[in-house]
């Protein structure tokens, strides 16, 4: 079962909260915290495919948007900051080539293609 259901814990009264819901329920997707405070969050399983989908949320707001989808549908991959503020996507499994990766420009919110794992 894929929830849309998100909650976030305040860690100084030690309780969890009801916050936005996913524009898609999902499991096995990979997330990262941007520079900007935003939570980005992409691919893994809807309950019928793998998916490409990423959404960001703004914790000022309580909601979550979409971004434009990743290259390749993926889960069980790795989302990783950058020094530079890009993201990348690398690993986990998919329908295509395992060792594509690509990174999430946060300045443009598009996805591109990049190097290739040995």
């Amino acid at each position: 079962m894929c929830l849309k259901n998100t909650e976030l814990y305040d860690q100084s009264i030690r309780l969890w909260t009801n916050t936005g819901y996913l524009n898609i329920g999902r499991t096995c997707f990979a997330a990262s915290i941007l520079p900007d405070g935003k939570l980005l969050i992409s691919g893994g399983y809807d309950g019928i495919n793998l998916t490409a989908s990423a959404e960001l949320y703004d914790s000022l707001t309580g909601r979550w948007i979409n971004t434009t989808k990743m290259s390749w549908e993926r889960w069980w991959h790795t989302l990783s900051q950058l020094t530079d503020v890009n993201v990348l996507a690398l690993g986990g499994d998919y329908h295509f080539e395992p060792s594509t990766c690509e990174l999430y420009n946060t300045s443009t919110g598009l996805w591109e293609p990049t190097g290739r794992l040995n």
